[in-house]
């Protein structure tokens, strides 16, 4: 069906055409070394294998393709805006959206709804009375597009975002008008037993580590 030589990429793979009734296999093949391994010839240990999950995904035939979604502040940072860009797969009449901002508490912050009629929507949600987003005070908030068709609910997305702006003026780099520093490490996803197979504990202990050392950026290092 398909084939990839880049290992710290997702590989997706439309398999329709081969799907049939009944029971299905799904065989994957790994291969030691590719012409990729060449250019990913950095500093960490080789090793061959899979990494991440392999997952088979029905969709629908309204279904989302991809999502853009733009949060900055507004009003001296006291408001914020949402900037949103969908990709759909368009494939049936009568379809429309919704699309909801929720705080942390699940209380609803802003929504739009509309008709879909074209595979581009775009729009912007303005004024909003958001928190903003720092180091110090990740405030978050949930972004849900539900797709319809006549009316049924047939797919649903979330995202989470934070509402920032981050400027450089003579040379100084500010967050939400305020001067940052930024205190980094490079960071290898690598765990002395299991490889490059990391646990959600394993990205946990990374995190608090990295706070307790009072690090607040991370350059995932060459992915």
């Amino acid at each position: 069906v398909g084939y990839s030589e880049d290992s710290f990429t997702p590989a997706e793979f439309d398999l329709s055409a081969t799907v049939r009734p009944g029971e299905n296999t799904l065989t994957i093949q790994v291969y030691r070394f590719c012409s990729g391994s060449w250019l990913e010839d950095q500093d960490f240990w080789r090793l061959s294998g899979l990494f991440r999950s392999v997952t088979l995904q029905a969709k629908p035939l309204l279904h989302l393709e991809d999502l853009k979604l733009t949060a900055s502040l507004t009003d001296n940072y006291q408001k914020g805006k949402l900037e949103v860009e969908a990709n759909i797969a368009y494939r049936l009449p009568n379809a429309s959206f919704k699309l909801e901002v929720r705080d942390s508490e699940g209380d609803l912050v802003a929504e739009k709804l509309g008709p879909i009629r074209s595979e581009q929507l775009e729009f912007t949600l303005a004024d909003l009375p958001v928190a903003a987003w720092s180091a110090e005070k990740p405030n978050l908030y949930q972004v849900r597009l539900y797709l319809y068709q006549a009316g049924s609910l047939l797919e649903v997305s979330r995202q989470e975002v934070g509402f920032r702006n981050f400027e450089l003026k003579d040379g100084i780099m500010y967050l939400n008008g305020q001067r940052i520093v930024f205190k980094g490490v490079n960071r290898h996803e690598f765990d002395s037993k299991l490889g490059r197979a990391i646990t959600e504990e394993d990205m946990i202990w990374d995190i608090k580590t990295m706070k307790r050392s009072n690090i607040n950026a991370v350059r995932c290092s060459h992915y």
